[in-house]
């Protein structure tokens, strides 16, 4: 649809300059005037200037045409006056639908007597309910800097988008070639103007995606998940991009928790789609793969006999019956979350559960969208991040809160042996990197979220990697009488074996256990003899046997990673992102804390040197971390590793504030 048009019929056009005549004194028209049809009615936007007041005039175009027959077209007038702001919503219930409308913006003068210089006249056609306010405030945004563009030209557009000035609440603009994916305007980080982007990197990777969208088309929209600075926690965005002049503009906003809702929906659907298209077969195996994840959604789903046939985050649950999943709700009740989901119909449905997000590795409400077609069930959700006092386990002693997990399981058996054993047996009853495992009073497996395939045998036989009898350790603990043992397992948000320190205590015979994975206790020695092991090896064996060793995260200790960059500054390990491998490190988008590039700076390490880099890393929830990479240069490769620490203030690179805690 367009969405605006400049007047050109002669009669309006005299109606500008006789109707709306502007005194000597007036400040300029307003500029940048844009018009688009929104669920709440024609969103009118335009370039803040130094106006006292705004006001915004509209007329149907039939009752103009009537009025002024009857020789007095001012009544066909509407005026709303802006005292403050650059958009004015005229509401549906005042437009008639499908009828044309001329609308104008008029800047007030701030001198006696008052006056107002108006803008050409815009037609419009109210169609309701093309989309949100916040959609078309977007691109709104997105269409005045393509204005801008056309009127100043490219040098002038870049250095006005690329100041603070040119910010509208949340809202900036990037602007890019998409033939290189090169940025040429980022003001909420001017380091990255002027650098390239892999595809393969993650802001690459999202820089990727518009080009699919808007080369092709002309425009689009994506969804991505990224810092919010103002609440500092990362957060779904939704972006519009237009390919216009051999370049990608774009801009975005967060989008308000009750909208995420559609976003869930438009993926679910969007699986659907690819059901329909490439069959059963294809979409278990491509949805089963982590290359299907965006950011925190991902597909779960069910066959006809609600039996998991995808699940990408938890694979055991495969070939499980999702009505035997037991969790919580919000307020910490069993709710038999799997029977809820498996009530999906073709007209679909919500669930609301706790459960583990894989992006924050820590259990928060998710709201779920379960729909049944062709007699599956296709399913993904959202998550609404905790507060800190909502997660205990982050400031507790590891010791007591473990003790104190394992004894309220006992608790919860004592009241109800059977609803016990169908909570625990499902990730829902994860607090954080505790989890429960407990054996029958023969010392066999009963309850274990992380390695379901472990029920049904005997605790006793389990043997660590180095050959440590862990399970007949933990099978000493008697009757009222806990022990600790400390062994290598894997980790839950990794998979990868990381030191353990487990609690066990015995109730009726019953084995009921739990444990903490505990950090270093000099995290910077164990980066750097970390780091120094991989040299190492690199030093006996070659490079082809670092990469076979540490690539998609072999080898690595727990959260620990291995960071492997060339001699060409690109990556050929990265343990915790494998996706990265073949990138520039330098294109990482990542600030350390005096607001450089990340790669940029610890590339700059010399040989036979080492360095620390501390940079910003958001994650889903309440506390954002600084991550501490310890990098070494051996040979003309670079060598490195990180651990992380809680922060409690990121810097603000908005208008809104500095700093938020």
């Amino acid at each position: 649809m367009k969405r605006f048009v400049a007047l050109s019929a002669p009669a309006l056009i005299a109606l500008c300059f006789v109707g709306f005549a502007a005194a000597a004194h007036s400040p300029a028209a307003p500029s940048g005037v844009t018009l688009v049809s929104t669920e709440e009615g024609v969103l009118v936007s335009w370039d803040q200037n130094d106006a006292a007041a705004h006001w915004v005039a509209w007329m149907n175009d039939d009752e103009y045409r009537a009025a002024r027959d009857a020789g007095d077209w001012t009544a066909a007038l509407h005026y709303a006056a802006v005292p403050a702001g650059a958009t004015h919503v005229v509401p549906a219930e005042s437009l008639i639908k499908d009828d044309a409308y001329w609308f104008s913006v008029g800047s007030e003068s701030r001198q006696a007597p008052a006056a107002t210089s108006w803008s050409a006249w815009q037609s419009l056609t109210a169609i309701h309910g093309l989309m949100n306010k916040d959609d078309a405030l977007t691109r709104a945004y997105v269409e005045r800097a393509i204005a801008y563009y056309d009127k100043h030209g490219r040098e002038a557009t870049f250095a006005y988008y690329n100041s603070r000035e040119s910010f509208q609440g949340e809202r900036s603009m990037l602007i890019y070639e998409p033939d290189t994916l090169t940025v040429r305007v980022y003001p909420v980080f001017l380091d990255l103007v002027g650098s390239y982007f892999s595809p393969n990197s993650e802001f690459g990777g999202i820089l990727a995606r518009w080009k699919q969208l808007a080369v092709p088309q002309g425009d689009g929209w994506i969804e991505f998940q990224t810092l919010n600075w103002d609440t500092q926690q990362s957060e779904p965005k939704r972006s519009w991009g237009v390919m216009h002049d051999d370049l990608i503009f774009t801009s975005g906003h967060f989008i308000l928790q009750e909208n995420i809702g559609d976003a869930t929906k438009n993926y679910v659907s969007k699986a659907i789609r690819y059901y329909e298209t490439n069959g059963r077969e294809a979409t278990v195996a491509h949805y089963n793969s982590r290359d299907s994840l965006e950011n925190f959604f991902y597909l779960f789903l069910m066959d006809e006999n609600d039996i998991y046939l995808v699940h990408p985050i938890f694979p055991d649950l495969i070939a499980t019956d999702i009505k035997d999943v037991v969790g919580t709700d919000f307020e910490g009740n069993d709710y038999e979350l799997g029977k809820a989901i498996a009530k999906a119909t073709e007209e679909g449905h919500w669930v609301e559960y706790m459960w583990l997000n894989p992006v924050s590795g820590r259990e928060e409400l998710k709201t779920t969208w379960a729909i049944r077609y062709d007699g599956l069930i296709f399913a993904s959700g959202y998550y609404r991040p905790q507060s800190a006092q909502d997660r205990p386990w982050l400031t507790a002693d590891p010791h007591e809160f473990t003790v104190d997990y394992v004894n309220r399981a006992i608790e919860r058996y004592k009241d109800d042996p059977e609803a016990m054993l169908e909570y625990y047996n499902s990730v829902a009853s994860y607090e954080g990197e505790w989890y429960l495992f407990a054996t029958n009073a023969n010392d066999i497996y009963i309850v274990h979220p992380f390695k379901p395939a472990l029920k049904g045998t005997d605790i006793k036989n389990v043997v660590g990697n180095d050959g440590y009898e862990l399970g007949k350790a933990l099978a000493e603990a008697g009757e009222g009488v806990g022990v600790w043992v400390e062994y290598d397992w894997p980790h839950p948000a990794t998979d990868y074996n990381a030191p353990k320190v487990s609690y066990a205590i015995r109730h009726n015979g019953m084995l009921f256990a739990s444990g903490y994975y505990p950090a270093p206790d000099d995290q910077p020695a164990f980066a750097k003899a970390f780091v120094r092991e991989a040299i190492d090896l690199y030093d006996h064996e070659g490079l082809n046997a670092v990469v076979d060793a540490y690539d998609e995260g072999q080898n690595s200790d727990g959260l620990w990673f291995l960071y492997l960059v060339d001699e060409n500054d690109v990556f050929r390990v990265m343990g915790f992102a494998p996706g990265l491998v073949g990138t520039d490190f330098k294109s990482l988008y990542f600030r350390d804390v005096d607001g450089n590039p990340v790669g940029v700076e610890a590339v700059k390490t010399e040989e036979k040197e080492g360095r620390w880099v501390n940079f910003h890393w958001p994650v889903t929830g309440a506390q954002n971390f600084i991550a501490h990479l310890w990098v070494e240069r051996h040979d003309g490769l670079l060598f490195g590793t990180a651990y992380f620490d809680t922060l409690l203030c990121v810097p603000n690179p908005y208008p809104t504030g500095t700093c938020v805690h």
